[in-house]
């Protein structure tokens, strides 16, 4: 059985630390598609259109929404308390720590426990070339996405 193609894109976190700026997101085609619909619901002003951009994260949003927060067809994304205490929308360093084969990790990433969201992996962009062979040597389909790169800016950029 073939395995899922890991997309991926190489980006410039500007808010992150100056040592971490220049990095890699990594994700299985599937979950980097929940992770790029994430950032397209936060410019949703409705329901209506959180489940036209993205259906398949009303369930989800409402897991996290209190009823408060979803009694009309409003939507603010910022309103959202689980967006205030920073868990939405999901890291995705953390997605790939769960998602992406721990030899991977343990062999080009940078692993770090949080004390509230787990543990993170991340991926210096310098590390490109030797992440691609190892897909490559490991079966994988890597594909370029550029835009995935937008999952690891500063939620705040999606906002305006």
């Amino acid at each position: 059985m073939p395995k899922e193609p890991i997309w991926w894109a190489r980006t410039t976190v500007d808010w992150q630390s100056e040592d971490l700026q220049d990095q890699l997101v990594l994700l299985p085609a599937g979950s980097a598609r929940h992770a790029l619909a994430w950032r397209d619901v936060m410019a949703c002003t409705t329901w209506t259109e959180v489940r036209h951009v993205a259906p398949g994260l009303e369930a989800e949003l409402r897991d996290y929404a209190e009823d408060a927060e979803w009694a009309g067809d409003h939507f603010d994304f910022t309103g959202l308390a689980a967006y205030e205490d920073g868990a939405l929308p999901p890291p995705p360093e953390r997605a790939m720590d769960q998602r992406l084969p721990r030899d991977l990790i343990d062999t080009l990433g940078v692993s770090e426990d949080t004390v509230f969201d787990g543990p993170f992996v991340r991926f210096p962009g310098d590390r490109v070339d030797a992440v691609l062979a190892w897909l490559d040597d490991h079966g994988y389909d890597a594909v370029e996405h550029p835009e995935l790169g937008r999952v690891l800016q500063d939620p705040s950029d999606e906002l305006g």
